[in-house]
Formats: structure tokens, C-alpha cells, sequence
């Protein structure tokens, strides 16, 4: 009875290696094919025996079967149980396919006697990330060029205002005075947020800036940006003490400004 529950077992564990919708594979310490199940000719186009004694490496892209198998012969001698890595094979018919590995060791004691792995298909995974990363670049360029042809009115403005105050030098109320000081500092902080708008166009390609900040000073920027629109709503800003916080202080100061 043992017997036939374990032949059960082996054959229902068989049928769902067989079934499964991604290539799994049995290789010798040797890194040798000697079992792969039935959907090998939908990933890669060669058929099981085309590849049972075969080395696992052989259908890497040759541009990256070297990267490779320096990969998985430093994780086997530092004998990691599992690997995870993606890279490019060339199928039957000439083309190149992405795909996800994850290889396991088998033992007996100390001893590698062997390795199993499972192959998923991730060319469509790839292009999307590809189609990603040209948006971002994209986006990138458009930030880069928007911001330095925003930056160039307002050195306009900030040098022109700088030449009145000094040629009407002594002839200027307090009044007139403060109104230029409030265009040079207005004209400063849309500068700076328009170096914001560049960075934060980076953001996906960088890990967040994370420092300790005071959420009072950030505040104070934030309500100097939007003074004129708080003083034509007659809006009330009623503020309690903040704290100090570990955050991105670009992305907490448009959190701010946009509420």
C-alpha cells in the first residue's frame, strides 16, 4: 500500500511538472540536462530530447553566457540553495527570449549531486520595462528643457529688477523697496521650484532623498509660495506646532502645496 501511494504521489507530482506553464528541468552536478518537461518547444523551440545532455548554459545568448555562468558558479561554490536571475536565450528559430531562472541545488549530505530549474517566460515583462524606462527618459529630457527655458524669464526679471533698484537708488519709498524685494524673493523660489520639477522628474530613477526635516520650515516656504492666492481667497491657514521627520523634502513640500 505504501508503495502504490508513493507511485501515486510520483505520478501526480509528474503530471503537474508536465502540466505547468513554465519549462522545469533536472541537471546533473555537472550542470548536464537530463530532464525537461513537455513545454521546452513552446519557450524555446527545441524539443526534450534536443536538449536532455546538453550543459543548462547552451541556449544563453552568447553575449551573455559568459556573465552567466560566472553568476552560478560563484553562488554553487558558495553553495547558495537557490539563484534567481533573468537573461536572454536564443530559441530554435534564431530569436531572442527573456527569461526568469530559478535554480535550486540538490544534496545528498554536503555533497551537490544536482540541479533543478524552472524557466519563465518574461519577453513581454522585458519590453514593457524597456517601453518604462524610455518614458522616463523622455520625461526627463522634456524637465530638463522646460526648466532651463523657465529659468531664463526669471533671470530676466530677477536682473532687470536688480538694475531698477540701483539706478532709482535713493529716489525709492520702503514701500517700492519691499515690492522689489518681493519679486527678487518670488522670482528666487520659482527658480528653485523649478529645479524641484527636475529633480522630481528623476524620481523614478533614483531611490527617495530621506533626511530629517522640520515640517515648520517647510510650511513657511509653502505659504510664502502661495501667499497671493491665500491673500485673493482670504483664505485662513491655521497651523499647529509640526515635527521633525525623515522624509523627501521636495515631495513633502508639494504634499503641502497641493492641500
Amino acid at each position: 500500500k505504501a508503495e502504490e501511494e508513493l507511485k501515486l504521489s510520483e505520478e501526480k507530482f509528474r503530471r503537474i511538472v508536465e502540466e505547468v506553464a513554465d519549462v522545469v528541468y533536472s541537471a546533473n552536478s555537472n550542470g548536464i540536462l537530463t530532464y525537461i518537461n513537455p513545454v521546452c518547444p513552446k519557450l524555446t523551440g527545441f524539443k526534450e530530447e534536443e536538449l536532455v545532455g546538453k550543459h543548462f548554459t547552451s541556449l544563453i545568448a552568447p553575449d551573455w553566457k559568459s556573465q552567466v555562468t560566472r553568476f552560478y558558479l560563484n553562488q554553487f561554490k558558495r553553495k547558495i540553495q537557490q539563484t534567481i536571475l533573468s537573461f536572454p536565450i536564443i530559441t530554435k528559430s534564431g530569436k531572442e527570449c527573456w527569461v526568469e531562472q530559478t535554480v535550486s541545488q540538490v544534496r545528498e549530505g554536503e555533497s551537490v549531486t544536482g540541479y533543478q530549474g524552472i524557466c519563465r517566460n518574461i519577453s513581454e515583462r522585458k519590453m514593457i520595462e524597456a517601453k518604462l524606462e524610455s518614458s522616463v527618459q523622455d520625461l526627463e529630457n522634456f524637465a530638463y528643457i522646460a526648466s532651463h527655458d523657465l529659468q531664463e524669464p526669471l533671470r530676466t526679471v530677477t536682473s532687470f529688477l536688480g538694475l531698477l533698484e540701483k539706478r532709482l537708488a535713493g529716489r525709492l519709498d520702503q514701500d517700492a523697496k519691499e515690492f522689489i524685494g518681493f519679486a527678487v524673493d518670488g522670482a528666487l523660489r520659482m527658480k528653485n521650484m523649478i529645479n524641484d520639477l527636475l529633480s522630481y522628474s528623476k524620481v523614478i530613477n533614483r531611490s527617495a532623498d530621506f533626511k530629517k526635516v522640520d515640517l515648520n520650515e517647510v510650511l513657511k516656504d509653502v505659504l510664502l509660495n502661495l501667499d497671493e492666492r491665500i491673500k485673493e481667497s482670504r483664505a485662513k491657514i491655521t497651523v499647529g506646532p509640526l515635527p521633525k521627520i525623515v522624509v523627501d523634502d521636495i515631495k513633502v513640500t508639494r504634499l503641502f502645496q497641493n492641500l
